[in-house]
């Protein structure tokens, strides 16, 4: 019999999921590299519940866009880094390039902000010495050391020197800095055609204990026509510590990673992300990108596809660029369902020809050397047929149609699969004055961490909650949510909304969230710190104003997994339309049977409680209506399931 999955119930963003309910909006790459001219449990913060604590500033919100290492926690000696630009208000005679950095040495218990600056340039945009934009940092811990003092931070930043773009991009600051103050150094490498080496944006940095080496990676991007032409080339930048001279000095390498042209636009390779992590022991290695490969073999026109090169000894070589096929990957623990059958069958009026990644995704490999690349898979916009017999523009989404995915190897590259996460309330949110001319985008910036081990990986991504809560389906109020993944177990533990049960409900803009976490405790939880940009007021069109970063000391629990891709038989029954919905005191639940068995109605919330149950009993075959009185349950989100044996179907209540 044929299956499909209950993740329908969050598909939309509210109420009835009828075929004409289903935004057919398209979202293309939003702009990159800018120059500015569900689980309300008590969320602990070590043993009282979360509230953020405002760390170091910046002047504006031109910090920390996009999904980079701005966070790096180092458990072994209990300390946390925090990379951000500068706030000029805070420190007048300073600029907004000016480079800086916030520490905890216990665990984020206490902190000490806006240390440095660890980069004062000394030239204006176009000059040497040039302000520097997006630093990332890793602690950088020597082998035998406990004292957080005796750390290091390698920084690594993109600098507006001007040799690159006229103006504008072409620079990289590298540098380190012991924590307790002393050491600083730093250097401005500057773009150089004849060698290949050209700069922009910084896509990734990582530390790795074992080899005591930090590895940042770019995408060489030419600007120097005027447009960003990609290469076909990584640039890996290896951070080595000087032990006379108590300093990280960097020698910068070029690897060949391919992607195709769009043949019906400039013609330039397309590619929207990179990413590059380690194994806990260091040997094993990957460098994973989205674009596009031109591989009919993989995907069709018009798709990012994930790809990966592989190390077995420690960085020193890689395997040649492998695309991995989106439209036949099969989710963990479903057979041969896969993602794409799995939205077809949900959404039979549309057309569904192809999936692809959406334009930005993050990786870590865990304790067995395999890699998780976390992403959004979208239906391809220009490769899918809409219940209005419409198709969309190449290389962009119909993100109404969006799931969080785990796409990873149990086998080192060699077959790949998927653990789906969820489907998230909202995908873009538009910040500036004006929405249609925004200052920047931002998507669900999904995240992937691991425990110091590799044992348990965290996964993170920032949705808007409730329309009842903000008054927008835009994705301008995120909230954290994180589910956690067993390695060896390949079990997925409970979804769980972080921020939304407390004062900073909505709060959690550019989160970030670190490549490694503390390990599980005594007490079954993991402690998952985060970052976030807080915005003048709350307000998402205050971006080029100071802003308040926020440091958040997250206790995740994995607990059962009670949201997890529930197989439901479609001969069985399913709900057709919760009405109204929203809803206040009485909801009318429409749903149909095939085959004749007990059912029940269930309602639970986000922490998977059940709060209200209807038994059905024995019911036949046809059309049902179940009036439900929901006026004792409080204003939320819930989750209304239809059940028969180990088979549900449901769909998710808002209640006001």
């Amino acid at each position: 019999m044929k299956k499909q999955l209950s993740f329908i119930l969050s598909l939309c963003a509210f109420g009835a999921f009828a075929q004409s309910s289903v935004s057919e909006e398209q979202h293309a790459a939003p702009g990159q590299a800018l120059v500015e001219n569900e689980n309300y449990v008590p969320i602990k913060k070590g043993v009282s519940a979360v509230a953020s604590t405002g760390i170091g500033k910046a002047s504006n919100a031109f910090s920390t866009l996009g999904v980079r290492t701005y966070l790096w926690v180092d458990p072994s000696i209990n300390t946390i880094a925090f990379t951000h630009r500068n706030d000029i208000n805070s420190f007048p005679g300073t600029t907004s390039g000016h480079l800086r950095y916030d520490v905890s040495k216990d665990g984020g218990t206490t902190w000490s902000v806006d240390q440095g600056p660890i980069w004062s340039p000394t030239g204006a945009s176009g000059q040497l010495n040039a302000p520097a934009r997006y630093p990332q940092g890793v602690i950088f811990n020597p082998t035998g050391n406990t004292v957080a003092d005796s750390a290091y931070l390698a920084f690594f930043a993109s600098s507006l020197n001007g040799s690159n773009s006229a103006g504008s991009w072409g620079g990289q600051v590298v540098g380190s800095t012991q924590l307790n103050g002393t050491d600083l150094y730093s250097q401005e490498i500057t773009t150089q055609p004849s060698a290949g080496l050209f700069w922009q944006v910084a896509d990734d940095i990582t530390f790795v204990a074992d080899s005591q080496k930090v590895f940042g990676i770019n995408g060489a991007d030419d600007i120097t026509s005027g447009s960003p032409v990609y290469r076909d080339t990584v640039i890996i930048s290896t951070g080595v510590f000087n032990p006379t001279n108590k300093r990280i000095e960097f020698t910068h390498s070029k690897l060949r990673f391919p992607f195709a042209g769009d043949t019906a636009g400039t013609g330039n390779p397309l590619l929207t992300d990179i990413k590059i992590s380690f194994s806990p022991n260091g040997s094993v290695g990957y460098i994973t990108g989205l674009g596009y490969l031109n591989d009919p073999s993989i995907a069709p026109y018009g798709v990012y596809s994930p790809s990966f090169m592989r190390t077995t000894d420690g960085g020193k070589t890689w395997s040649a660029r492998t695309g991995v096929n989106i439209d036949n990957l099969q989710i963990t623990g479903h057979g041969t369902l896969t993602f794409k059958d799995s939205l077809s069958s949900l959404y039979p009026a549309w057309t569904i020809g192809a999936l692809t990644s959406a334009f930005e995704h993050d990786m870590v490999v865990d304790k067995n050397g395999n890699p998780h690349m976390i992403m959004n898979l979208c239906p391809s916009a220009n490769n899918t047929i809409t219940s209005s017999a419409s198709t969309g523009t190449a290389f962009s989404v119909y993100s109404a149609l969006n799931m969080i995915v785990d796409v990873y190897s149990t086998d080192g590259g060699v077959t790949w699969k998927g653990q789906f996460i969820d489907t998230v309330n909202t995908f873009r949110g538009n910040y500036g004055v004006d929405p249609a001319n925004p200052d920047f985008s931002e998507d669900n910036r999904p995240q992937i961490a691991r425990t110091q081990d590799g044992s348990m990986l965290i996964y993170a991504y920032g949705s808007t909650g409730s329309l009842l809560n903000f008054g927008t389906t835009d994705n301008l109020y995120p909230d954290v949510w994180m589910r956690s993944l067993a390695v060896d177990a390949d079990t997925m533990g409970t979804r769980r909304d972080m921020t939304g049960a407390t004062a900073d409900i909505g709060s959690a803009v550019q989160f970030n969230l670190p490549h490694i976490v503390y390990n599980i405790d005594a007490n079954g939880e993991i402690k998952v710190p985060v970052t976030a940009t807080g915005l003048a007021g709350g307000d998402p069109t205050q971006v080029l104003t100071s802003v308040q970063y926020n440091y958040y000391d997250f206790m995740y629990k994995p607990g059962p997994d009670n949201f997890s891709v529930a197989e439901f038989d479609i001969n069985k029954g399913d709900i057709s339309s919760l009405f109204p919905n929203p809803a206040s005191n009485n909801v009318a639940v429409v749903f149909n049977v095939k085959e004749a068995g007990k059912y029940t109605l269930e309602i639970t919330n986000m922490t998977g409680v059940t709060v209200k149950s209807i038994d059905l009993g024995n019911i036949g075959s046809g059309n049902y209506k179940e009036l439900v009185d929901i006026k004792n349950l409080t204003s939320g989100v819930y989750i209304v399931s239809l059940r028969s044996g180990k088979y549900s179907t449901a769909q998710r209540l808002i209640v006001n």
